[in-house]
């Protein structure tokens, strides 16, 4: 079991992680940043021993910052699905007629 200073310390690192990982999630994409394919997988950090109860005010307040991200993120969704119904309501304009242009440079 770790001393009282190193579980302090591991559930601070595991914290600045968590804030860390929030403050990215805010910032605007870039058009040059590459695309790994997803988010990585959060794996639960090995025993941390109980919280310090000096560290609960920040965990619970990095809690109610993940909670506002997970809420952006479903009004997002919503909103990416109505304007993707949006575009499945338009008809095509020319729904398996013939090609609407002709190359006559042939």
């Amino acid at each position: 079991m770790p001393s009282s200073s190193e579980n302090w310390d591991n559930w601070a690192s595991v914290l600045n992680a968590m804030e860390e990982s929030i403050a990215a999630s805010r910032l605007p994409a870039r058009a040059d940043a590459e695309d790994y394919g997803g988010v990585p997988v959060w794996v639960m950090p090995s025993y941390l021993g109980p919280m310090p109860p000096d560290l609960r005010t920040r965990a619970n307040r990095i809690f109610s910052e993940q909670q506002e991200s997970i809420d952006a993120l479903e009004e997002r969704k919503r909103v990416t699905g109505r304007h993707l119904a949006a575009i499945e309501a338009v008809p095509p304009v020319n729904p398996g007629g013939p090609s609407a242009y002709l190359d006559v440079t042939s």
